[in-house]
């Protein structure tokens, strides 16, 4: 991807517990245009028909691999497209423990959830204001 088609941002967040208080933190987001998320969804499209050719030599196996693969094709296309900012990690305090935790990669619905790796607490975090 070029540089010009994706924007990626350093957002500031809040990491709350229900009654722990908050922690400060921050998130990487790539935020995708029009045409990036149409090579993403082409991109996707082709693999999985590519996928579905390769799986008709195999024996007994292709008659449910080519099914699948011909229809998860404009699945994963259609869920590709609709992506347009997704979260690439980050980092932040957990409320409960204070200890230095990764953020994991996914799509950006705010409020983000996530789980300490220290203490295994689930968090929710927020834009911060």
């Amino acid at each position: 991807m070029a540089l010009n088609d994706v924007l990626e941002k350093k957002i500031p967040v809040r990491i709350a517990s229900q009654n722990r208080g908050e922690r400060e933190g921050q998130i990487t987001v790539l935020f995708f245009d029009k045409a990036t998320r149409t090579k993403r969804a082409m991109k996707r499209l082709a693999i999985c028909w590519a996928l579905a050719l390769i799986s008709i030599v195999f024996p007994l196996v292709h008659f449910i691999l080519v099914p699948a693969f011909f229809v998860a094709g404009p699945v994963s296309a259609f869920l590709a497209y609709q992506t347009s900012s997704m979260v690439t990690g980050g980092h932040g305090a957990c409320p409960y423990c204070s200890e230095s935790f990764p953020i994991e990669k996914g799509a950006l619905n705010w409020p983000l959830e996530d789980t300490c790796s220290k203490c295994r607490q689930t968090v929710l975090i927020h834009e911060a204001q």
